[in-house]
């Protein structure tokens, strides 16, 4: 039977990262610009192959990208394999 054939997914992330991460893929609109809660909701687009939300939120980080979070935006692109986020902040950084 087609039943057996059924699988379910658990998710892991906290329902309001979700809920974002769904409102995004349909309206393509970042409201919110918390560093943490941007590099998640990356994070969960990455994880859900969800490559223009991803998009949008590195793009998003890297607009707010300044000398006061240059270091962090690092650790955390080297850390979550952001490479894009990564290269402009090591660049901001090296100026």
């Amino acid at each position: 039977s087609s039943s057996n054939n059924v699988k379910i997914i658990q998710l892991k992330e906290q329902t309001e990262v979700l809920g974002e991460l769904f409102e995004l893929i349909y309206t393509a609109h970042i409201e919110r610009s918390e560093n943490i809660r941007l590099v998640t909701l990356a994070l969960a687009a990455k994880k859900y192959l969800v490559h223009e939300v991803q998009e949008a939120c590195i793009e998003k980080l890297i607009s707010i990208l300044k000398v006061a979070n240059a270091v962090e935006f690092l650790k955390l692109a080297r850390a979550s394999g952001f490479e894009e986020l990564k290269e402009k902040a090591l660049a901001f950084i090296v100026r």
